[in-house]
């Protein structure tokens, strides 16, 4: 990982998409290879070592300072570039209480219990996606396995 390639997307997504990306995303070995990238250029004073960070910001395109989050559930070896203004939940059905056979509640075999199954139709959608980028086969020393 360079600052080279994170730029590069940010401008990526401004030059196909119009957009500008508002938020980072990725697995946390990539957010310590980030962090690692950037501690050359950490100045430290005498008396005063802090150590870790309150929160990973970048500083590359419009937008000020834009939040590098991480999940844990992301894949391995990709960062993900968001323009949220993008992104919403496409729904086909709210939330509901699944009544397959006529019955919002059923028996469990063999138990004396109860479940209800609750079910969401829609997923997570973008009306533009030009103002997404992803780079992908990043390599992070550490991964956890």
């Amino acid at each position: 990982m360079t600052e080279d390639i994170v730029q590069r997307a940010f401008h990526s997504v401004n030059e196909r998409g119009g957009g500008d990306v508002n938020c980072i995303l990725s697995h946390h070995s990539l957010q310590r290879a980030y962090v690692n990238l950037l501690n050359p250029d950490r100045r430290f004073q005498p008396a005063v070592f802090n150590a870790g960070f309150a929160k990973l910001t970048h500083e590359g395109g419009d937008e000020g300072q834009i939040p590098f989050w991480i999940d844990r559930m992301a894949p391995y070896n990709e960062l993900y570039f968001l323009d949220l203004r993008h992104l919403a939940v496409y729904a086909q059905k709210d939330f509901g209480w699944q009544a397959l056979d006529g019955n919002t509640l059923l028996r469990v075999t063999n138990q004396d219990l109860w479940e209800a199954r609750l079910a969401f139709y829609g997923n997570l959608g973008t009306d533009q996606a030009n103002c997404t980028a992803k780079i992908t086969n990043l390599q992070a020393d550490g991964l956890i396995y």
